[in-house]
This record gives structure tokens, C-alpha cells and sequence, in this order.
């Protein structure tokens, strides 16, 4: 195996908050979508735009934390400080 297939890392509480972080999410997106209905407030415009850079940030933050970037981040200096960035 190679150093980049072979470092992933399964860290329950990352997946768990991540999962929580969805779950919150989704249910506020319904929250609008049923107010909506309901002759309230319109959607906002650009929402599916907040939408799909939301779900980018934290996939990209799950990366950083789950992949090998996250593995060798304790190893090497540099890596850390490119976690912080991309975390950041």
C-alpha cells in the first residue's frame, strides 16, 4: 500500500459531529422550506449557492481532520500548519 491509501483515518467523533452538523442543517433547510409554504418569508435568493458551499466547507474540514493530511499532521510541522489553513 502507499503512504496516501493506507493513512485514513475512521475517527468516530469526527464522523459523529459531522453527521450532527448535517442533521441540524438539513432540519433548518426544512424549517425554511415549510415556512415558505405557509406564506411566510420566501426563500432567500442564492440559497442552493450557501447550500453547496456549506456542504463543501465541511467536507473539505472532514478531509483535513480523516485523511492522510490529518495522519502525518502530528509527524511533520508543515503539514500542521497546512491543516490550520485549511481548517482556518
Amino acid at each position: 500500500m502507499n503512504l496516501v491509501t493506507s493513512h485514513w483515518s475512521a475517527n468516530a467523533a469526527v464522523l459523529a459531529v459531522c453527521l450532527a452538523v448535517v442533521v441540524v442543517h438539513v432540519a433548518g433547510l426544512l424549517g425554511l422550506r415549510g415556512d415558505a409554504r405557509r406564506g411566510g418569508a420566501a426563500l432567500p435568493d442564492g440559497l442552493i449557492r450557501e447550500v453547496i458551499a456549506f456542504y463543501s466547507g465541511l467536507l473539505l474540514a472532514a478531509l483535513a481532520l480523516l485523511s492522510p493530511l490529518g495522519y502525518f499532521s502530528g509527524r511533520v510541522i508543515w503539514l500542521r500548519g497546512l491543516q490550520d489553513i485549511v481548517l482556518g
